[in-house]
């Protein structure tokens, strides 16, 4: 699924400085730790799809298996753009915060 709008890195500053302020470290901690654990879910999602694409695969329907493998191809892709971007948001919220001190 593709986004519909992208999200600027000034955008993400100016969102995780409104935190900062409105209400403390605590809560940009309390966002930063739980975008850590999305991030890894994601990358444990992708790790377990990649070493069972085989058995997404039917063998006994040929026809399908270019189909089947290019729709978990998709997937696999989709994730690793969506753990890329959640990267970038992260360091963004880190750097904002170390500036911030």
């Amino acid at each position: 699924m593709a986004p519909t709008s992208v999200t600027h890195p000034q955008d993400w500053s100016t969102y995780f400085t409104v935190i900062l302020e409105k209400q403390g470290r605590d809560k940009l901690r309390r966002v930063k730790t739980r975008l850590y654990e999305k991030l890894e879910a994601i990358n444990e999602e992708i790790d377990d799809m990649e070493e069972q694409k085989e058995l997404f695969l039917l063998p006994e329907h040929p026809e399908l298996v270019p189909f089947i493998d290019q729709q978990v191809e998709t997937l696999l892709s989709a994730g690793r753009a969506l753990s890329i971007q959640l990267e970038q948001v992260i360091g963004l919220l880190e750097e904002d915060a170390s500036h911030s001190m």
